[in-house]
Protein backbone atom coordinates (compact mmCIF):
# COMPACT_ATOMS: atom_id res chain seq x y z
CA UNK A 1 0.00 0.00 0.00
CA UNK A 2 2.49 2.44 0.62
CA UNK A 3 5.10 1.36 -2.21
CA UNK A 4 1.47 2.62 -4.44
CA UNK A 5 1.05 5.91 -2.29
CA UNK A 6 4.34 7.15 -3.14
CA UNK A 7 3.98 5.73 -7.23
CA UNK A 8 1.09 8.08 -6.98
CA UNK A 9 2.77 11.00 -5.62
CA UNK A 10 5.86 10.54 -8.14
CA UNK A 11 3.16 10.42 -11.23
CA UNK A 12 1.87 13.47 -9.80
CA UNK A 13 4.87 14.97 -9.78
CA UNK A 14 5.84 14.02 -13.57
CA UNK A 15 2.32 15.39 -14.54
CA UNK A 16 2.66 18.51 -13.65
CA UNK A 17 6.23 19.00 -14.56
CA UNK A 18 4.89 18.28 -18.10
CA UNK A 19 2.26 20.96 -17.86
CA UNK A 20 4.74 23.64 -16.93
CA UNK A 21 6.88 22.09 -19.60
CA UNK A 22 3.79 22.66 -22.12
CA UNK A 23 3.30 26.28 -20.99
CA UNK A 24 6.69 27.36 -21.57
CA UNK A 25 6.96 29.88 -24.29
CA UNK A 26 10.35 29.76 -26.64
CA UNK A 27 11.73 30.94 -29.96
CA UNK A 28 13.53 28.54 -32.45
CA UNK A 29 17.03 29.82 -33.93
CA UNK A 30 17.75 28.64 -37.95
CA UNK A 31 20.01 26.25 -36.28
CA UNK A 32 16.97 24.78 -33.89
CA UNK A 33 18.75 26.17 -30.83
CA UNK A 34 15.81 26.73 -28.31
CA UNK A 35 16.33 30.43 -26.87
CA UNK A 36 14.48 33.04 -25.21
CA UNK A 37 12.82 30.66 -22.98
CA UNK A 38 9.62 32.11 -20.22
CA UNK A 39 8.51 29.05 -18.09
CA UNK A 40 5.31 27.96 -16.80
CA UNK A 41 6.15 30.21 -14.11
CA UNK A 42 6.61 33.24 -15.70
CA UNK A 43 10.07 33.62 -15.58
CA UNK A 44 12.86 33.91 -18.24
CA UNK A 45 15.41 31.03 -18.16
CA UNK A 46 18.53 30.28 -20.52
CA UNK A 47 20.15 32.17 -23.07
CA UNK A 48 17.85 35.30 -24.13
CA UNK A 49 18.51 37.54 -27.58
CA UNK A 50 16.57 40.06 -28.13
CA UNK A 51 16.40 43.48 -30.24
CA UNK A 52 14.46 46.62 -29.02
CA UNK A 53 14.65 49.81 -31.27
CA UNK A 54 17.31 48.38 -33.30
CA UNK A 55 19.22 47.60 -30.06
CA UNK A 56 20.22 43.97 -29.50
CA UNK A 57 20.78 42.19 -26.07
CA UNK A 58 21.83 38.76 -25.33
CA UNK A 59 22.81 36.72 -22.37
CA UNK A 60 21.79 34.10 -19.94
CA UNK A 61 18.96 33.95 -17.70
CA UNK A 62 18.36 31.77 -14.39
CA UNK A 63 14.83 31.89 -12.36
CA UNK A 64 14.02 35.45 -14.56
CA UNK A 65 17.44 36.86 -13.52
CA UNK A 66 20.40 37.96 -15.71
CA UNK A 67 23.42 35.89 -14.82
CA UNK A 68 26.98 36.00 -15.97
CA UNK A 69 28.18 38.11 -19.17
CA UNK A 70 25.24 40.11 -20.88
CA UNK A 71 26.67 42.00 -24.25
CA UNK A 72 24.62 44.49 -26.07
CA UNK A 73 24.99 45.87 -29.87
CA UNK A 74 24.39 49.50 -31.75
CA UNK A 75 22.30 49.63 -34.22
CA UNK A 76 25.20 49.33 -36.45
CA UNK A 77 26.27 46.23 -35.33
CA UNK A 78 29.47 46.72 -33.00
CA UNK A 79 29.15 46.07 -29.41
CA UNK A 80 27.99 49.07 -27.17
CA UNK A 81 28.33 47.28 -23.58
CA UNK A 82 29.80 44.36 -21.83
CA UNK A 83 28.83 44.04 -18.23
CA UNK A 84 28.30 41.09 -15.71
CA UNK A 85 25.66 39.93 -13.62
CA UNK A 86 25.15 37.51 -10.56
CA UNK A 87 21.65 37.39 -9.50
CA UNK A 88 20.27 39.63 -11.37
CA UNK A 89 23.06 42.69 -10.00
CA UNK A 90 25.87 44.09 -11.43
CA UNK A 91 28.93 41.97 -10.50
CA UNK A 92 32.49 42.35 -12.44
CA UNK A 93 33.35 44.77 -15.38
CA UNK A 94 31.58 46.88 -17.29
CA UNK A 95 32.47 48.18 -20.20
CA UNK A 96 30.86 50.97 -22.39
CA UNK A 97 31.24 51.79 -26.04
CA UNK A 98 30.02 54.94 -27.94
CA UNK A 99 28.30 54.76 -31.51
CA UNK A 100 31.66 55.90 -32.78
CA UNK A 101 33.03 52.48 -31.56
CA UNK A 102 35.42 54.33 -29.29
CA UNK A 103 35.18 52.97 -25.20
CA UNK A 104 32.95 55.24 -23.36
CA UNK A 105 33.64 53.89 -19.91
CA UNK A 106 35.07 51.30 -17.83
CA UNK A 107 33.86 50.17 -14.29
CA UNK A 108 33.83 47.81 -11.87
CA UNK A 109 31.03 46.86 -9.62
CA UNK A 110 30.12 44.33 -6.65
CA UNK A 111 26.67 43.79 -6.03
CA UNK A 112 24.96 46.63 -8.31
CA UNK A 113 27.52 49.40 -6.63
CA UNK A 114 30.47 50.71 -8.28
CA UNK A 115 33.84 49.44 -6.64
CA UNK A 116 37.31 50.35 -7.52
CA UNK A 117 38.63 52.64 -10.45
CA UNK A 118 35.67 54.03 -12.72
CA UNK A 119 36.98 55.77 -15.94
CA UNK A 120 35.42 57.93 -18.61
CA UNK A 121 36.30 58.57 -21.74
CA UNK A 122 36.28 61.58 -24.47
CA UNK A 123 35.68 60.83 -27.89
CA UNK A 124 38.90 59.79 -29.46
CA UNK A 125 39.54 58.02 -25.83
CA UNK A 126 41.06 60.83 -23.88
CA UNK A 127 40.20 60.15 -20.07
CA UNK A 128 37.50 62.38 -19.19
CA UNK A 129 37.54 61.26 -15.40
CA UNK A 130 39.63 59.02 -13.24
CA UNK A 131 37.68 58.52 -10.16
CA UNK A 132 37.87 55.59 -7.05
CA UNK A 133 34.76 54.19 -5.78
CA UNK A 134 33.77 52.18 -2.69
CA UNK A 135 30.27 50.28 -2.05
CA UNK A 136 29.11 53.18 -4.95
CA UNK A 137 30.74 56.45 -3.32
CA UNK A 138 33.56 58.08 -4.31
CA UNK A 139 36.17 57.14 -1.43
CA UNK A 140 40.41 57.86 -2.95
CA UNK A 141 41.83 59.59 -5.85
CA UNK A 142 39.85 61.57 -7.94
CA UNK A 143 41.31 63.09 -11.29
CA UNK A 144 39.34 65.27 -13.91
CA UNK A 145 40.14 66.21 -17.30
CA UNK A 146 39.99 69.04 -19.94
CA UNK A 147 39.10 68.49 -23.61
CA UNK A 148 42.64 68.68 -24.45
CA UNK A 149 43.63 65.98 -22.26
CA UNK A 150 45.08 67.91 -19.42
CA UNK A 151 44.04 67.87 -16.07
CA UNK A 152 41.52 70.13 -14.31
CA UNK A 153 41.37 68.58 -11.26
CA UNK A 154 43.00 65.97 -8.56
CA UNK A 155 41.17 65.43 -5.67
CA UNK A 156 40.55 62.91 -2.57
CA UNK A 157 37.63 61.67 -1.52
CA UNK A 158 36.66 59.79 1.54
CA UNK A 159 33.35 58.54 2.24
CA UNK A 160 32.11 60.32 -0.77
CA UNK A 161 33.46 63.83 0.31
CA UNK A 162 36.24 65.63 -0.38
CA UNK A 163 39.07 65.21 2.45
CA UNK A 164 42.69 66.46 1.94
CA UNK A 165 44.41 67.82 -0.78
CA UNK A 166 42.35 69.50 -4.26
CA UNK A 167 44.69 70.99 -6.95
CA UNK A 168 43.06 72.47 -9.97
CA UNK A 169 44.82 72.98 -13.09
CA UNK A 170 44.31 75.83 -15.71
CA UNK A 171 43.64 73.99 -19.61
CA UNK A 172 47.57 74.75 -20.08
CA UNK A 173 48.18 72.16 -17.25
CA UNK A 174 49.75 75.11 -14.90
CA UNK A 175 48.38 74.67 -11.28
CA UNK A 176 45.73 77.88 -9.74
CA UNK A 177 44.59 76.74 -6.63
CA UNK A 178 45.39 73.98 -3.56
CA UNK A 179 42.70 73.66 -1.57
CA UNK A 180 42.47 71.86 1.71
CA UNK A 181 39.54 69.79 3.19
CA UNK A 182 38.23 67.99 5.53
CA UNK A 183 34.77 65.95 5.23
CA UNK A 184 33.52 68.49 2.11
CA UNK A 185 34.21 71.72 3.81
CA UNK A 186 37.92 73.89 3.67
CA UNK A 187 39.98 73.18 6.36
CA UNK A 188 43.62 74.25 6.39
CA UNK A 189 45.55 76.30 4.49
CA UNK A 190 44.03 77.40 0.79
CA UNK A 191 46.40 78.81 -1.82
CA UNK A 192 45.84 80.32 -5.21
CA UNK A 193 48.49 80.74 -7.94
CA UNK A 194 49.24 83.20 -11.24
CA UNK A 195 49.96 81.85 -14.43
CA UNK A 196 53.37 82.39 -13.95
CA UNK A 197 53.60 79.86 -10.96
CA UNK A 198 54.16 82.86 -8.61
CA UNK A 199 51.76 82.79 -5.52
CA UNK A 200 48.91 84.87 -5.83
CA UNK A 201 46.90 84.26 -2.23
CA UNK A 202 47.30 82.55 0.70
CA UNK A 203 44.49 81.92 3.51
CA UNK A 204 43.71 79.42 6.25
CA UNK A 205 40.31 77.71 7.11
CA UNK A 206 38.69 76.34 9.81
CA UNK A 207 35.81 74.06 9.65
CA UNK A 208 35.29 76.57 6.50
CA UNK A 209 35.77 79.70 8.08
CA UNK A 210 38.35 81.86 7.36
CA UNK A 211 40.59 82.15 10.22
CA UNK A 212 43.88 83.70 11.13
CA UNK A 213 46.02 85.80 8.47
CA UNK A 214 45.60 86.25 4.98
CA UNK A 215 48.16 87.01 2.66
CA UNK A 216 47.76 87.91 -1.04
CA UNK A 217 50.91 89.14 -3.55
CA UNK A 218 51.12 91.01 -6.81
CA UNK A 219 52.55 88.79 -9.75
CA UNK A 220 56.00 90.07 -9.81
CA UNK A 221 56.33 88.00 -5.80
CA UNK A 222 55.75 91.71 -3.85
CA UNK A 223 52.90 91.94 -1.55
CA UNK A 224 49.93 93.29 -2.21
CA UNK A 225 47.79 92.50 0.62
CA UNK A 226 47.82 91.74 4.19
CA UNK A 227 45.23 91.10 7.17
CA UNK A 228 44.14 89.10 9.78
CA UNK A 229 40.06 86.89 9.97
CA UNK A 230 38.71 85.97 12.81
CA UNK A 231 35.77 83.69 12.61
CA UNK A 232 35.59 84.26 9.28
CA UNK A 233 35.57 88.51 9.59
CA UNK A 234 38.14 91.20 8.93
CA UNK A 235 40.12 92.46 12.18
CA UNK A 236 42.63 94.65 13.18
CA UNK A 237 44.73 96.57 9.95
CA UNK A 238 44.83 95.46 6.70
CA UNK A 239 47.66 96.82 4.64
CA UNK A 240 47.85 96.93 0.94
CA UNK A 241 50.70 97.59 -1.32
CA UNK A 242 51.86 98.59 -4.66
CA UNK A 243 53.92 96.26 -6.59
CA UNK A 244 56.85 97.93 -5.96
CA UNK A 245 56.47 97.04 -1.93
CA UNK A 246 54.93 100.65 -0.54
CA UNK A 247 52.23 100.55 1.38
CA UNK A 248 49.24 102.15 -0.40
CA UNK A 249 46.68 101.94 1.86
CA UNK A 250 45.71 101.06 5.71
CA UNK A 251 42.46 100.09 6.69
CA UNK A 252 41.27 99.14 10.62
CA UNK A 253 38.46 97.01 11.32
CA UNK A 254 36.52 96.06 14.21
CA UNK A 255 34.67 92.99 13.96
CA UNK A 256 34.16 93.46 10.75
CA UNK A 257 33.56 96.68 10.55
CA UNK A 258 36.04 99.64 8.96
CA UNK A 259 36.98 101.88 11.65
CA UNK A 260 39.64 103.88 9.85
CA UNK A 261 41.06 104.16 6.63
CA UNK A 262 44.33 106.07 5.62
CA UNK A 263 45.74 106.06 1.70
CA UNK A 264 49.42 106.85 0.98
CA UNK A 265 50.11 108.82 -1.97
CA UNK A 266 52.12 107.61 -4.75
CA UNK A 267 55.59 109.54 -4.91
CA UNK A 268 56.51 110.72 -8.07
CA UNK A 269 59.42 112.55 -9.83
CA UNK A 270 60.23 115.96 -9.43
Amino acid sequence: MKNIFLLLILCLMIGLNQINAQNDTFEVTESGDKINVTDGNGLKQGYWDITEKNIRTRGNYVDGVQEGSWISYHARGFMSKLETFENGKKNGIFIGIDNRGYIQKEEYYIDDKLEGLAIRYKYGGNPQSKIHYSAGIKHGKSELYYENSKMQESSFYKNGERDGLTIWYDQAGKKIAEFQYEKGVFDGVQKTFYENDSLQSIEYYDNNVSEGEFLEFHNNGQPKTVGEYSKGVKIGTWIEYNELGAIAKETRYKDGEVKSEKVYLEETDQ
